[in-house]
């Protein structure tokens, strides 16, 4: 009894977390540029990808930004997402779009593997 209780605990998570992750998409590219104003905490990220060509995705202060090392990673600030070290590395950024059709980034993470 105890076993069935913690799994439907766990559906019951994931049921609630489920319709927010559908509506996300997920985009990768070549990072072009990156501008961010330190005091609104707001940003924009221009991606590069062969097939889909250049996309611009806008960081908020909830934008939760990382990097990754093949197996482990790191959760940084978003505004370091300019530095020399990241410019030209692929970036992954899951992403919802607004009402006025802007791209909204909800996770943005550049690949240093």
């Amino acid at each position: 009894m105890k076993k069935f209780a913690t799994t439907l605990a766990i559906v019951g998570a994931v049921a609630a977390v489920a319709p927010a992750a559908a509506s996300a998409k997920i985009s990768h590219g070549v990072i072009r540029s990156f501008t961010y104003n330190s005091a609104k905490k707001t940003g924009k990220l221009v991606i590069f990808n062969a097939h889909l060509g250049q996309s611009v995705y806008r960081f908020t202060k909830d934008t939760d930004c990382g990097v990754s090392y093949g197996q482990s990673g790191d959760q940084i600030p978003c505004r370091t997402f300019g530095a020399a070290k990241y410019d030209r590395k692929t970036a992954r950024v899951q992403w919802t779009r607004a009402a006025n059709g802007d791209r909204i980034a909800v996770i943005a993470s550049v690949d240093m593997s």
